[in-house]
């Protein structure tokens, strides 16, 4: 016995929203899987970020050392210049010497001090274009969600309405 014309046009509808549903689900899965890797190179890229930042940490942490080491150098300096002030008639010489070599030590201070902030200024750039670049990717993953959100609702509905005017119900597989 052969089925009325309705509902072998029904079955055919159902057939054909099941099958878009499964298309549109493994589109889905593609994308959804393309963001995950993204994500997964972002995180990889801000691991190496963390690397050089650890890198340039500890950098800093010898100039640091350095620096320290220097201060001490001249406070000694200047303890010598105090008591060679004392005596400064009988060794005018050796104070041509020593200011010589504070204004050495000043300028490799100098030179240090311009060196971190250089590196400081460079490391905030790269930390303004990883934000930017971060929120970007969320702005992106955010509106792809609510987008595919939207189209499964809209699917939903019309096979829930198909269902109603059959008075059937869908089962997912």
């Amino acid at each position: 016995m052969t089925q009325p014309p309705t509902q072998d046009i029904t079955g055919q509808i159902l057939v054909q929203i099941r099958d878009e549903m499964r298309e549109m689900r493994a589109s889905f899965e593609g994308r959804f899987d393309a963001l995950e890797a993204r994500l997964e190179s972002l995180d990889s890229r801000v691991e190496a970020l963390v690397g050089r930042i650890d890198s340039i940490e500890k950098r800093m942490d010898v100039l640091e050392r350095r620096m320290d080491a220097l201060e001490k150098r001249m406070d000694a300096v200047e303890k010598q210049m105090a008591r060679l002030s004392e005596n400064m008639k009988s060794v005018h010489d050796e104070m041509g010497e020593l200011t010589g070599i504070v204004r050495a030590l000043e300028s490799q201070v100098e030179s240090l001090e311009g060196r971190h902030e250089d590196r400081i200024d460079a490391l905030f750039v790269r930390f303004e274009t990883i934000d930017k670049d971060l929120k970007k990717f969320v702005m992106v993953v955010n509106e792809a969600v609510l987008h595919y959100a939207e189209e499964m609702d809209t699917i939903r509905d019309r096979v829930g309405a198909a269902e109603n005017k059959l008075g059937m119900t869908f089962s997912a597989d």
